[in-house]
C-alpha cells in the first residue's frame, strides 16, 4: 500500500488563508457598512423626488384655492375684473406663490337656455372663467413645471 502524499504536506499556508476568508464572514459590521453605502444614494434620490413632488402638489392646491377665491368674488361683482385679479394674487401670496395680475385671466361668456354659446344679451346665462397659469421650479432639479388652474361660475 502506498503512503498518502498529502501526509507530509505542510498545510499552514492553507489554514491561514482559510482563516482570513472565514474572518470576512464573521465581520458583520463591515458588511453592514458596505450595504449602507450602496443603498443610501438610492434612498436619498427617492426621498428628494417625493419631497419635490409634494411641494409641486402643494403649489397646485394653493393655486386652486386662489382661483376659487377669485371666482367667489366674481359671484358678488363680476364687473370688477381688477378686483377679481387682485383677490387671486393676494390669495396666492398668502400661500407663498408669487403671482402677478398678468398671470390671471378673466373671461366672460353667455349661453342660452339650451347651453349653446351666444352673444351676451338679456335673458341669457352669464358665466365667468377665472384662470391662472404659472411656472413652478422643481426642488433641486432646476427645471420648471407649468401649473394651470381655472374655475367657471355662473354670474347671472
Amino acid at each position: 500500500m502506498k503512503d498518502n502524499p498529502l501526509k507530509y504536506y505542510n498545510f499552514t499556508r492553507f489554514r491561514r488563508a482559510a482563516a482570513t476568508v472565514a474572518s470576512f464572514g464573521r465581520c458583520v459590521r463591515a458588511v453592514a457598512a458596505v450595504e449602507f453605502a450602496l443603498i443610501t444614494p438610492a434612498i436619498l434620490v427617492s426621498v428628494t423626488g417625493i419631497a419635490g413632488y409634494g411641494l409641486v402638489m402643494y403649489d397646485k392646491m394653493s393655486l386652486t384655492s386662489a382661483v376659487q377665491a377669485g371666482a367667489q368674488l366674481a359671484l358678488v361683482d363680476a364687473s370688477s375684473t381688477t378686483a377679481i385679479k387682485n383677490a387671486v394674487v393676494s390669495a396666492a401670496a398668502a400661500s407663498g406663490l408669487g403671482l402677478i395680475s398678468s398671470d390671471v385671466m378673466t373671461t366672460e361668456f353667455c349661453e342660452d337656455s339650451t347651453g349653446t354659446s351666444v352673444t351676451c344679451s338679456s335673458g341669457n346665462r352669464y358665466y365667468m372663467t377665472v384662470s391662472v397659469s404659472t411656472d413652478v421650479t422643481l426642488f433641486l432639479l432646476n427645471t420648471s413645471v407649468t401649473l394651470n388652474e381655472s374655475a367657471t361660475i355662473r354670474t347671472q
